[in-house]
């Protein structure tokens, strides 16, 4: 159980709803994390943007991308 309770989509302002609805509609759920994050809007939204850069195509095959950031993840010691 997290420390912290995040921000429900009731108490969040309108473009925090925004990205939580087309968070939704991508992953089927909203996670703890994001929103933990929307206490600072600024954050989540730069955290967002970060996430569609690393999605974005490049020159990795998909697979192998998400293979390499989950081998990054087990090197910091990320406890997913």
């Amino acid at each position: 159980m997290p420390r912290m309770s995040g921000v429900e989509p009731e108490r969040a302002p309108w473009h925090v709803r925004l990205i939580y609805w087309f968070v939704k509609r991508k992953r089927g759920h909203v996670s703890e994390t994001m929103k933990i994050l929307a206490y600072d809007p600024r954050l989540l939204r730069r955290f967002v943007r970060m996430n569609l850069f690393s999605e974005a195509k490049g020159e990795l095959a998909p697979r192998l991308r998400r293979l390499a950031m989950l081998k990054t993840a087990m090197l910091v010691g990320c406890p997913f």
